[in-house]
């Protein structure tokens, strides 16, 4: 008989698979196990609402799934650091298939999964190809960040440093003028609301993706940790020696930024994952409500954050020395110049 956790989350994971008879057939299961009484009501009210049974329960569910996968992650790392190591059946099973899209899992695994194909630039965007799309009169205003700081000549002294000192909000407009300037359908748009930072009280546009969109835009969080792994499964790309790193990796004690593209590449050709400017991702902290991912490290960041793993966050809005990005393009366009398939 499966452990009670296990086979209380594979009962939600099957209603949420949308499993009925499955997953009815699981709960009957679960709740012949010596598990406190409170934990049986919960399920056997949760399923029907997960079923679709329940209309009104239903509106909880994007919370209710959110807990679903804290706890399944915590119980999946209890087993696998118990000496579970069945890897590949973990990534078949449909069972574990609303799980696979959390970066949390892949990284538990040691690997990114199926991650879909996808493109990814090279390098990170330049000052100089920023700068273009700030003085492109041809462009609408209202498509600009409004004060852009540019950057601390002093950190990023030639347009062949990267960008820094841009926001999310930043990144996914220059996104959009790059789509546009080659023909492209833009990525993102405005939803006509607004969303306010979680610390202070500014309010900004709030934007999404448009689906089915051919352009530019940022990586996914899954697509950022595959790219910059490229297969492996060390605390970084190159290994876990870090006397090596300084070769691939522009970090603390550094007084600047390194060119885009000087630094070692890693083995799918990919520069600065390691260090530079840390890289806005598309994704939401889910811990940390509006707080957008950034990955990859900085000049001024030590070793340990600048391993594959390490993430972090934050508003949208900031514009630190040590904010930059990369592009990424959907599979079924042409690859652009300087923009690699992985």
């Amino acid at each position: 008989m499966p452990l009670p956790e296990i086979l209380q989350y594979r009962t939600l994971a099957l209603a949420r698979l949308g499993k009925a008879d499955e997953a009815r057939e699981s709960l009957a299961n679960y709740l012949q196990q010596k598990t406190p009484k409170s934990f049986g009501t919960y399920m056997e009210i949760q399923l029907p609402a997960w079923l679709g049974d329940n209309a009104e329960a239903m509106d909880k569910s994007p919370e209710q799934s959110k807990q679903f996968a804290d706890r399944a992650i915590e119980i999946l790392g209890e087993l696998i650091s118990g000496g579970y190591s069945e890897k590949q059946q973990l990534l078949e099973d449909p069972d574990f298939a609303n799980l696979h899209k959390d970066v949390r899992f892949a990284s538990l695994l040691g690997e990114m999964g199926r991650i879909p194909e996808f493109w990814v630039a090279d390098r990170e965007v330049s000052r100089g190809q920023f700068e273009m799309f700030m003085s492109d009169a041809s462009y609408a205003a209202k498509e600009k960040p409004e004060k852009w700081e540019c950057v601390d000549k002093g950190t990023s002294p030639t347009a062949d440093h990267p960008a820094q000192r841009v926001s999310w909000y930043d990144s996914v407009m220059y996104c959009n003028w790059l789509s546009l300037h080659e023909g492209r359908k833009p990525c993102y748009e405005r939803t006509g609301t607004k969303e306010k930072e979680k610390f202070g009280n500014a309010e900004y546009d709030a934007w999404r993706l448009i689906p089915g969109s051919n352009g530019y835009r940022l990586l996914r969080e899954s697509e950022w940790e595959y790219a910059c792994r490229a297969g492996t499964a060390t605390g970084y790309s190159m290994g876990n020696d870090e006397s090596l790193l300084v070769s691939y990796c522009q970090m603390y004690p550094s007084k600047l930024t390194s060119l885009c593209g000087a630094k070692l590449p890693n083995g799918w050709g990919l520069h600065d994952v390691h260090g530079n400017v840390v890289e806005w991702c598309e994704d939401l902290d889910d811990a940390n409500g509006s707080y957008r991912v950034y990955r990859g490290g900085s000049w001024n960041f030590d070793a340990g954050h600048c391993r594959s793993a390490d993430r972090s966050g934050d508003d949208p809005s900031p514009r630190g020395s040590y904010n930059g990005f990369r592009l990424a393009l959907s599979p079924s366009v042409k690859q652009p110049e300087a923009v690699h398939n992985r």
